[in-house]
C-alpha cells in the first residue's frame, strides 16, 4: 500500500550496499508526445552504461511508464519494449 516505505527501502539497499544508485519517477522519463518516454528511457540507460560503474536503477511506480497505452499522451508498447531491451543489454555488460 502507498506509504509502506517501498521506494525507501528500494533506496536503502544499494546505499548500504554501497553501490551506486539512480531514482527517478515516471514524471523523469514520460515524455509529452507518443514514444517519447522510449526515446527518454533509452538514453538515461546509456548515460548510466557509459559511467561503467556497477549502478542500480530504481524506476518508481513504474507501473504508470507501462499503462495507458490508449492515451494520446502515453506511449504504445514502445516503452515496455525499450525497457526491456535495455535490461537485456545491461546484462550482458
Amino acid at each position: 500500500p502507498s506509504g509502506s516505505g517501498k521506494s525507501t527501502l528500494a533506496k536503502a539497499i544499494p546505499q548500504y550496499a554501497r553501490w551506486d544508485q539512480v531514482f527517478y519517477t515516471p514524471a523523469d522519463i514520460q515524455g509529452g508526445d507518443r514514444n517519447q518516454s522510449a526515446e527518454k528511457l533509452r538514453k538515461l540507460i546509456d548515460e548510466i552504461i557509459k559511467r561503467r560503474v556497477p549502478t542500480v536503477v530504481i524506476i518508481d511506480e513504474i507501473n504508470q511508464l507501462l499503462e495507458n497505452a490508449e492515451s494520446k499522451n502515453h506511449d504504445n508498447d514502445a516503452t515496455s519494449k525499450e525497457f526491456w531491451t535495455c535490461l537485456d543489454r545491461v546484462h550482458g555488460n
